[in-house]
């Protein structure tokens, strides 16, 4: 499975399994604080969903949508673990072969909010793939959301597909046990068409 595609199973694979309305207290939003209106867009997504105020998280992000992949964890991944930590959204201690790995998850879901970028860009320095092997068995390309999902791991290959460890289970994934988070996105043309969203979700 394409790293680009392990976000976007999640959603139709959790329809199936006969979804779990989520606590409130088990999302976190994530915003670019270097954007007013993502603040903004924050705010009245948690307000609309009942999430706790404390549950929104801040971080001052690059305006473009593709990102580089040191861009990506020094002012997202790296940070946002940290947000975890101090908030004790989970608990983590070392697996087997020496990475952090979670034995308790608070928050499951994160909610980014437009602002956020989306993509992260392929390395200058990626290998060629072997011969006969497809393109994408090197690619290290992928959306952030996707990578937000394996946010709890680490150790985790760069390079070539990750497998989706919920594709194809039939349990709610609110109660399913691999430690991956469900990734979502709040965006569109403008801030908003984003309100409106909201709004008209809530409404619906």
């Amino acid at each position: 499975m394409f790293r680009l595609a392990i976000f976007l199973l999640l959603f139709p694979v959790a329809a199936l399994a006969g979804p779990i309305e989520p606590v409130p207290a088990t999302v976190a939003v994530l915003y670019n604080s270097s954007i007013p209106e993502s603040k903004q867009l924050a705010e009245t997504y948690a307000e609309a969903r009942s999430i706790p105020a404390a549950n929104l998280v801040g971080l001052a992000l690059s305006g473009n949508e593709e990102i580089t992949r040191e861009e990506y964890n020094k002012t997202l991944r790296t940070p946002l673990a940290a947000e975890f930590d101090n908030r004790k959204w989970w608990a983590r201690s070392k697996n087997p072969e020496g990475n952090l790995a979670p034995t308790l998850m608070r928050v499951r879901i994160v909610a980014c909010m437009r602002g956020v970028p989306s993509r992260i860009s392929r390395e200058a320095d990626t290998p060629a793939p072997k011969e006969g092997a497809p393109p994408y068995s090197v690619a290290n390309e992928a959306s952030v959301d996707s990578e937000l999902a394996f946010l709890a791991l680490d150790g985790l290959p760069l390079n070539g597909p990750l497998n989706n460890p919920y594709y194809n289970k039939d349990e709610p994934f609110l109660k399913f046990a691999t430690p991956i988070l469900l990734v979502g996105r709040i965006d569109g043309p403008t801030f908003e068409v984003c309100k409106r969203m909201i709004k008209d979700a809530v409404e619906t």
